[in-house]
């Protein structure tokens, strides 16, 4: 049984390096249990701020599978 877990990353222009994964203020990596999670947790980033950008469509960032 696989354990996939998802990561938020912002990539670099051209794929250069390996991408930025967002972290916790204390440097851990966040995961997120499933896409719906990590949307979420995005578009409400988004919204606090008062950025009018739809999470994973109008940005930059990826959602990443890890195991």
């Amino acid at each position: 049984m696989e354990n996939n877990m998802y990561v938020v990353a912002m990539p670099y222009p051209n794929h250069a390096d390996l991408p930025d994964i967002l972290e916790e203020e204390s440097g851990k990596v966040m995961y997120f249990k499933n896409k719906q999670d990590a949307e979420i947790f995005i578009q409400e980033l988004y919204d606090e701020k008062g950025i009018p950008l739809k999470a994973f469509r109008d940005d930059a960032i990826e959602l990443l599978r890890v195991q």
